[in-house]
Formats: C-alpha cells, sequence, structure tokens
C-alpha cells in the first residue's frame, strides 16, 4: 500500500508538473550524465525544451522555468564541480557577466580551472555573451586564465600599495585569438564529450529528409514495433562492443540513436563481416533487421543490412512527393520551377499532393517533370517548404 501510494504521488506529479518533475530527476542523476541523457530523451517526448547551460542564468541544478521548459544546470556538465558553479553565482550577483576575460577576472581563483572552462565553452554556456565565437573562446582559455592570475596579483599590489586607488584606470581586455569557427560537427562533438548528449543541434538533422522517409521506426517509439517483424531505422552508432561467438568468429553489439531514443543492434559473424567498415562509433546509418521489444521497452534488432545515410538518397530514391499548400506564395513556386527546369538529366519524378487548412484537397502527377537526385536539391526544397512537407519515396 505505501509503494502503490507513492507510486501515485509520483504519476501525479509526472503528469500535472512535468518540467519539475523532470528537472528534479535530473538533479538528483546529476553525477550520472547517461541517465541525465534518458531523461532529456523523456523531456522531448512531453515536447518540453531543455535550454542549454548559461553562465549568466544556469545554476547548479536544473530548473524549471515554465511549464515547457528547463534550464540546465551547470554541475551537469561533465569536469565542472558544484563548488566553481557556487563561485560562479557568487560572482555573478554584482552584474552579468559580458565576456570571457571579464568572467575569469570575477570568478574566485580558487575554482577556476582550465578543464572546466573548457567544459562550460564546449556546452555553450558563453554563447549568450555574444563575445565570441566557441572556437575562439576554447583558443583563448591559457591566456585568459593568465590574464586573470595577472589581474589578481595586480588587486593585491594595489591593495597593499599607499597609491592603490585604481578606480579610474581603464582595464583593456586581450583581444581573442583570430581562429575558425568549430564546424557543426566539431561543435556537436565537443558538445557530446562534456554533455553525453547534442544541446544545440544533431548530427542528424542533415539526414532529417532520408530518416523521415526511410525509417520505418523511431527508436523512442517501441509501441509502434512488433517483436518478429522487420524494422528499418536510421540512426548515429554511439558505441560497438566486439566479441567472439562459438567458432571464434567476430560479432558486434553496437548502440543506435536516432533523436528520439536507442536501440541495440547485433551483428553476427556474417553480418559483421559484411558491414564491419560502418560500424564505428559516430558512423550514421540505415539498419535493416529483426526486432525485438524486451519487457522493460529496450529494443534489439538483428542486422541484415547497413546502409551509411550519405547513400540512401541515390540508392534508395525513386520519386519525391511534394505537400504544397494552396497559399504558397508564388515565389516558392517560381523557385521550384527552376528546379524542374525542362531538359533536367537523370532525375526523378515529382509527386505533388496540394493542402488546404491542413487537408489534401488534390494529387498531381507531372510526367514531364523532374527534379535531380542530389543533396543540394533536397537542402533547397526544405528551405522553400520545410522538411515536414517533403519525402522521398522508396523503391522497392
Amino acid at each position: 500500500a505505501a509503494y502503490s501510494y507513492l507510486a501515485y504521488q509520483t504519476a501525479w506529479l509526472k503528469h500535472h508538473y512535468t518540467a519539475e518533475f523532470l528537472a528534479a530527476n535530473m538533479t538528483n542523476d546529476l553525477s550520472d550524465l547517461t541517465r541525465i541523457s534518458a531523461l532529456m530523451e523523456e523531456a522531448k517526448k512531453f515536447d518540453i525544451r531543455v535550454l542549454p547551460p548559461d553562465v549568466n542564468k544556469s545554476g547548479v541544478t536544473f530548473r524549471a522555468i515554465d511549464p515547457k521548459t528547463v534550464l540546465f544546470g551547470m554541475a551537469g556538465i561533465k569536469m565542472v564541480g558544484i563548488s566553481m558553479v557556487e563561485g560562479i553565482i557568487r560572482a555573478r550577483k554584482d552584474g552579468p557577466f559580458t565576456s570571457l576575460y571579464d568572467f575569469v577576472s570575477r570568478v574566485e581563483q580558487n575554482v577556476l580551472n582550465k578543464r572546466a572552462l573548457e567544459a562550460l565553452i564546449a556546452a555553450g554556456a558563453f554563447d549568450s555573451l555574444n563575445c565570441g565565437h566557441r572556437a575562439q573562446l576554447y583558443a583563448a582559455v591559457d591566456q585568459a586564465l593568465d590574464w586573470s592570475r595577472k589581474m589578481a596579483s595586480q588587486q593585491a599590489v594595489n591593495m597593499d600599495s599607499l597609491f592603490g586607488d585604481t578606480g579610474n584606470v581603464m582595464i583593456v581586455e586581450p583581444k581573442l585569438p583570430d581562429v575558425d569557427r568549430w564546424t557543426e560537427k566539431e561543435r556537436l562533438e565537443k558538445e557530446y564529450e562534456v554533455l553525453n548528449f547534442y544541446i544545440s543541434g544533431h548530427p542528424l538533422q542533415r539526414y532529417i529528409i532520408q530518416l523521415n522517409s526511410f525509417s520505418s521506426n523511431q527508436l523512442g517509439k517501441t509501441e509502434t514495433i512488433t517483436t518478429g517483424k522487420n524494422v528499418r531505422v536510421g540512426g548515429l552508432i554511439s558505441s560497438v562492443r566486439l566479441r567472439f561467438d562459438k567458432k571464434e568468429k567476430q560479432i558486434a553489439f553496437a548502440v543506435i540513436e536516432d533523436m528520439t531514443g536507442k536501440a541495440e543492434v547485433i551483428l553476427w559473424s556474417e553480418a559483421y563481416a559484411q558491414f564491419r567498415e560502418l560500424i564505428y562509433e559516430g558512423s550514421a546509418v540505415l539498419v535493416t533487421g529483426k526486432a525485438e521489444v524486451r519487457d522493460d521497452g529496450q529494443l534489439k534488432i538483428t542486422a541484415d543490412d547497413i546502409t551509411p545515410l550519405e547513400q540512401t538518397l541515390r540508392k534508395f530514391t525513386r520519386g519525391y512527393k511534394l505537400r504544397i499548400d494552396e497559399e504558397t506564395d508564388a515565389d516558392k513556386l517560381s523557385h521550384l520551377q527552376e528546379l524542374c527546369a525542362p531538359g533536367t538529366t537523370k532525375g526523378i519524378p515529382v509527386y505533388f499532393h496540394v493542402v488546404r487548412n491542413g487537408e489534401q484537397v488534390a494529387s498531381y502527377h507531372a510526367p514531364e517533370v523532374m527534379l535531380p537526385v542530389d543533396d543540394p536539391t533536397v537542402k533547397r526544397l526544405t528551405e522553400l517548404f520545410g522538411s515536414a512537407n517533403i519525402r522521398l519515396l522508396m523503391s522497392s
């Protein structure tokens, strides 16, 4: 009875105060990034945003700031300890930080360290300051820490000096290094290193049309999957374990993740021998195989076929399906007409579905209209009509 009562209270809180409930659970697991990552996925199911950490707003713990938004707690960043976050909070009582150098000059020296500062930058905690891009800030860490030590030393000297009043002295901060921005891939990889998930984007976003078109299921929606049936899922390989079977042949157990959840992919010896070059951390793939949903909801897939996501466009696409609202701006249709210009070679058919007030009212197929099968075309279509209105028709 006591356990049932506790379960009822928990369910009631989760239903009526979902953001607060999830924030409290994330806080409870501050030292377990794997658990926080799972709760982040849970938040997505409830359409709750988790905002990136921010040196001017975040506290030690996760905090619900409205029913649909949770603010990331800085102590949840790898290598950033509670004592450092408390030091940051004390320092910003005098006002928000304005730059990296302002930050290091105001936060107590005894809580500052290089690895924690790099982790804050990689997690995007300085983005709101607009004081330089992440690559610049990251490259400036050593210089900034050295500058903060000199500032602290100078302040100590001034306090002991007869002429210690420096109130009218203008302090000029060093310039940030002139370095290139991180690529999206670099930025997301560094985020993942310190957070165990992606918060400012996702490496799979560039394949969103292929995922929406070719995946039969989303990994976070196991209720739609039947054990024993074949599934086709796309995602990133996040970890790989290699073993040997009874015949001393190598097999693999990999974890694949999409934007909704994760699953285990099993490759027996023949499959691993065939696809081993595709099975590594960070590999973006489309996996076909037999599904097994365990009692705890975890999904396992025994792989039969694996294709790199970057190859799926040409390998599987037999046509485009475009969903176009009848009120669509004429300029967009003109751009579409340019893409479908007569004489386009090596193209595929286009099927148009006209929508009025969200309901399909007509369908058209113009046999003479063709679109190229390539990434630039898909990117342009996405810019014009949005990824939700584009599907790639899959060849059998």
